[in-house]
């Protein structure tokens, strides 16, 4: 396989480190009882797994290596279909356990030489920070609470279509909004360092809202850091044992003017409930 198709999976599966559950800060101690009421309502308006009685699951993971290498296939075939024969041998699992640690492990497969030994260990290794990424975000809205815990200190302020949380961690500058729905409409960061902003997409279910994608910008302020990344990641469920799971997750990420693509299925879930 050729290391300009791995660079391509180690890319785009590496970009998606940036995500909401490594920029969730903890808040302190705050007072106001309509303000609690408007953020207990808020807890309760999503759907929660584990509320729903989910203790663990594990899955498979498929990646489609072909929207990987869309791009090889039309300019390189006899390159495509080498790196194919490899990146099919590969095997992925997810596991989440009963306290939201994800893990994820591989078959390991033999390289022909140590240049492709090195291009898979960037596959294993991205493919676990892309996967690590996505749980991180996403299980503030799946496992546990995008919003502070009772009692913490923040500003809440009453806007056109929703309300307004504001509040400082450290040297960052935290503005998150939400709509009437009580639904995360945008997540901005401000840093010495970076400015970031998330905009989380959901589906609107009987048991609370449920999401199904976010957009992600990132900007570096200076040097070499001063680089614009967009991550778009699109979800969809399945249903197992009358819960709803990741089926398909569709990841693009863009850093400056080159743009990389990844789906991944998950098969095969194994669920352990109250």
């Amino acid at each position: 396989m050729k290391r300009r198709d791995e660079a391509r999976v180690s890319i785009a599966v590496l970009l998606s480190c940036l995500t909401l559950g490594a920029i969730l800060p903890s808040i302190g101690l705050g007072q106001g009882t309509n303000r609690e009421e408007i953020l207990n309502r808020a807890r309760r308006s999503y759907y929660n797994l584990r509320k729903e009685g989910l203790i663990a699951y594990e899955c498979q993971l498929i990646p489609d290596w072909e929207v990987v290498l869309a791009d090889e296939k039309k300019s390189d075939p006899s390159a495509y279909e080498r790196g194919m024969k490899v990146l099919q041998q590969l095997q992925f699992r997810v596991s989440l356990g009963s306290d939201d640690a994800v893990k994820i492990t591989h078959t390991e497969v033999a390289a022909d030489n140590d240049a492709q030994a090195k291009s898979l260990q960037r596959i294993y290794g991205g493919m676990e920070q892309m996967i690590n990424g996505i749980y991180a975000s996403t299980s503030p809205f799946l496992l546990t609470s995008v919003f502070p815990p009772e009692g913490s200190q923040y500003n809440l302020e009453v806007i056109g279509g929703g309300y307004r949380l504001k509040y400082k961690e450290g040297t960052a500058d935290i503005a998150t909004t939400m709509g009437r729905d009580y639904g995360v409409t945008e997540l901005k960061v401000s840093t010495p360092e970076f400015i970031s902003s998330i905009q989380p997409q959901y589906a609107k279910t009987p048991k609370g809202l449920l999401i199904s994608g976010y957009q992600a910008d990132y900007a570096g302020r200076s040097g070499a850091d001063q680089v614009q990344v967009r991550l778009g990641v699109q979800m969809s469920y399945q249903e197992v044992a009358g819960l709803q799971l990741f089926q398909r997750l569709n990841v693009i990420a863009t850093i400056g003017s080159s743009t990389n693509r990844v789906e991944v299925q998950f098969r095969g879930c194994q669920v352990k409930k109250n």
